[in-house]
């Protein structure tokens, strides 16, 4: 009677532990998870399966630009890649995650076709671009349509006359973020901004509490 008393509290008290770690996945993937969608969202972007990519040069500089973030153990989300902005720009969403706790970082790398009409990278978002975009688009929905918006968050070739560190060009207007890791957390300094008109210019804080840190 004691054994079958020692097994049954074991294996309760492996469920429970089993029920915990589940925890700790489900909440430390959820947020990232949460951030990403939104942007697909917001941006209306339309999802398709990497396995019907029949666009060998699209291909070939998303194998080249991904090339450095596989080997830091990323790994496509979901076999799919996105189509934004009349097709004209192609996202494809790469996921760091770890056997414990879950989502580290989503990272997504942008490619565009230039004016020769070849698919070029355009810029990549880390994990804290799409939880400053989902923190501030609440606040945008009250005053910009849909449209405007998507607009807004979606990047675009960055002019080297135009380029300062942690900016990236959008169709309406450009966007700015510089990340601040310190002992008592992670900001986001978040900058949106149309045309010369900030309409977001907010320190966030990251929401993440697993997360790589990996801006590429």
């Amino acid at each position: 009677m004691k054994r079958r008393n020692f097994l049954a509290a074991s294996t309760l008290s492996l469920g429970v532990m089993i029920q915990s770690r589940a925890a700790v996945f489900l909440n430390s993937s959820s947020s990232q998870e949460q951030n990403f969608l939104s942007y697909i969202s917001i941006s209306g972007a339309i999802a398709q399966n990497l396995v019907f990519l029949d666009d060998q040069q699209l291909e070939a500089v998303y194998t080249e630009k991904s090339r450095s973030l596989i080997s830091l153990g990323y790994r496509n989300l979901n076999r799919k890649f996105y189509l934004l902005d009349g097709n004209e720009m192609a996202m494809f969403p790469l996921v760091l995650k770890n056997r414990e706790t879950g989502f580290l970082d989503i990272s997504g790398l942008f490619f565009r076709k230039n004016l020769t009409g070849n698919w070029q990278h355009c810029t990549t978002f880390s994990g804290y671009h799409f939880d400053a975009i989902k923190q501030a688009s609440g606040e945008l929905a009250k005053t910009q349509s849909h449209q405007e918006l998507a607009s807004l968050i979606m990047p675009v070739f960055t002019s080297l006359k135009s380029y300062s560190p942690g900016r990236i060009a959008t169709v309406g207007g450009k966007m700015d973020l510089l990340v601040k890791i310190g002992n008592e957390g992670t900001t986001l300094d978040f900058k949106l901004i149309k045309g010369e008109t900030p309409l977001v210019a907010k320190i966030f804080t990251n929401r993440n509490y697993f997360e790589a840190g990996i801006l590429a």
